[in-house]
């Protein structure tokens, strides 16, 4: 009976060890499943994180060009890739939230070029970490009304991830900075298109700004606004001055050109307009000049031209010019022909002109088989002469513009706001530049248009954006 009783207690024993082993076993199991869901969890938020997203892959630093990027245009995102141990960049360490353009941004592979702190956009606004890749395509960041990192275009940044028009690819300013500081000139960039998968690493999500927002949040600069009174340009010699007429004048003479750190700017300034020297009267001249950091400042002077007497008028001179020397020409007797030459120089006599000339008959019949024989008449000598004109009209800049407004300050657009004509039925060039004002979002625009011979007008005129441009 005893026995029987301790078999039963041993039993029941075993069936409680394999009752909590099960219960165990089934811990274990409800706990990995717990963890393999958090993995998949954390690998779902993953994708959906804001740029950038990082692998921890390890890669050879040490390579002269640590990276690879690739930039998916259809996806508007960007992956960074390193080196494996073979040398491939096959690694994905780094992928980025973009706003790549349309066709304008050309597919293909490039290398990367330099890089600027700040950068003016052709519509007149401003980027920060601009890096170039090809022809005006840029890494940069969103764009900013003011060079001014406390004055963002917050509905442009609301567009990050999302296609944009122009060349750029805009992101957000930590990703651009990144790109600046770390891949050096040459690195590679391929720019592709897929449509399916964004990259192994997959595609942040955009940050939303609200409408009164004004900084990017991934960038950790102090405000960059300058102090009061500051000038990105500092001229020096640009004082209203009277000259007389026919006097000569050097448009650059005595200007210069400085930043705020006394570095020399005066080769990058431009002059625009023109001064006629043989018209008494009142010319303005504009001088344009950017530092380091793309920042423009605009100047004016007037040039007050003085005095009735004037130059004679160019073409006038130059006919005149030329029937002088066509009578100089026609003047020089025509040169004796020499007798072939000997062991020593020939001595050459000079004849008198007034005794006569001598006849056939008495001149050896060896020298009549070599020598021309002078006549007693005067010898016509007939010269082509060619009247060089020299084109001193500047070209007639007209606006045409209804108003003052514009959708944009392409240079598609602003070059059909005026009428350019020159007398000599071409022009050469027609350069527009524009620079944002203070008052938003009105800009000024300078045209100078250049004809073949070199003469050039200048016009300006302040321009501002259709509601629907700044809003958009």
């Amino acid at each position: 009976m005893r026995r029987k009783h301790i078999l039963m207690m041993v039993c029941a024993m075993a069936l409680c060890f394999g009752c909590q082993k099960a219960e165990e076993k089934q811990e274990n199991n409800k706990k990995a499943q717990v963890e393999n869901d958090q993995k998949d969890v954390s690998k779902e938020k993953q994708k959906e994180q804001y740029s950038p997203i990082i692998s921890e892959k390890e890669i050879d630093m040490d390579n002269e060009y640590p990276y690879e990027i690739k930039v998916n245009r259809a996806q508007n995102c960007i992956t960074v890739y390193g080196a494996d141990d073979t040398g491939k960049y096959v690694l994905p360490v780094r992928a980025m939230i973009c706003s790549a353009g349309g066709e304008e941004v050309p597919l293909g592979s490039f290398q990367i070029g330099e890089t600027s702190r700040w950068r003016m956009e052709s519509n007149g606004e401003f980027s920060q970490y601009a890096t170039s890749i090809v022809d005006e395509v840029t890494f940069h960041s969103s764009t900013y009304h003011t060079q001014n990192n406390n004055d963002l275009n917050v509905e442009q940044f609301n567009k990050m991830g999302d296609p944009v028009s122009g060349s750029s690819i805009q992101m957000e300013t930590a990703d651009a900075r990144w790109i600046a500081e770390n891949c050096p000139e040459g690195t590679k960039v391929e720019i592709y298109e897929d449509q399916k998968e964004a990259g192994p690493l997959g595609k942040p999500i955009a940050r939303k700004l609200e409408a009164e927002a004004s900084k990017d949040p991934t960038d950790k600069e102090e405000e960059t606004k300058k102090e009061e009174g500051y000038v990105p340009v500092e001229f020096t010699g640009i004082e209203d001055k009277t000259i007389e007429a026919s006097a000569d004048f050097d448009m650059m003479e005595g200007v210069t050109a400085q930043d705020g750190n006394k570095n020399d700017l005066t080769s990058k300034v431009r002059v625009f307009g023109q001064v006629n020297l043989e018209a008494p009267g009142s010319y303005e001249l504009t001088y344009l000049c950017k530092n380091e950091e793309n920042e423009v400042r605009v100047v004016k002077r007037t040039i007050q031209v003085s005095g009735s007497g004037t130059l004679e008028d160019a073409n006038s001179q130059a006919l005149n010019a030329a029937v002088i020397e066509a009578s100089a020409v026609a003047a020089v007797p025509t040169e004796t022909p020499t007798e072939p030459p000997t062991a020593e120089p020939p001595v050459m006599a000079e004849v008198p002109t007034a005794e006569p000339v001598p006849s056939p008959a008495s001149v050896p019949t060896q020298e009549i088989t070599n020598t021309p024989v002078p006549t007693a008449e005067p010898v016509q000598i007939i010269t082509e002469t060619t009247v060089q004109y020299y084109d001193i009209e500047a070209p007639d800049i007209v606006p045409i513009a209804d108003s003052i407004y514009t959708p944009d300050v392409r240079h598609a657009t602003l070059e059909k706001r005026v009428r350019v004509t020159d007398n000599s039925g071409s022009i050469s060039s027609l350069y527009i530049t524009v620079v944002p004002l203070e008052l938003k979002p009105y800009y000024l625009v300078i045209y100078e248009a250049e004809d073949a011979a070199g003469n050039t007008t200048c016009m300006s005129e302040t321009v501002k954006l259709m509601e629907a441009a700044v809003n958009n």
